[in-house]
């Protein structure tokens, strides 16, 4: 499933703050000792890595871009954790990126 990011001001951070739940029976139970990795792709090909930390409570990860990291396009945002040797995409959603004024 994809979902829509809100639009975006290209001078702006962009910073998202995803909840993190565990279903019964999920490979993942837990972020504690994992990584996670946020990325973003332009409608162009071009990817950009964002910053991403798993919060100490282990419930939610934070997914953020410098202001101008991300040219205005049309984005493919994907954030996903990796524990234990197992990974799983927690975001999938498409963004806009707008020019700044």
């Amino acid at each position: 499933m994809m979902t829509e990011l809100d639009d975006h001001c290209e001078a702006d951070d962009l910073v998202i703050s995803i909840p993190v739940t565990f279903l019964p029976g999920a490979q993942i139970t837990t972020l504690t000792g994992g990584t996670v990795v946020a990325r973003a792709r332009s409608d162009s090909g071009t990817t950009y890595v964002g910053a991403a930390t798993i919060q100490p409570s282990g419930a939610e990860v934070i997914a953020s871009w410098a202001e101008n990291a991300l040219p205005r396009g049309r984005y493919t945002v994907q954030v996903r954790v990796t524990v234990t040797g197992f990974s799983d995409t927690i975001l999938h959603a498409r963004l806009n990126v707008y020019e700044a004024v």
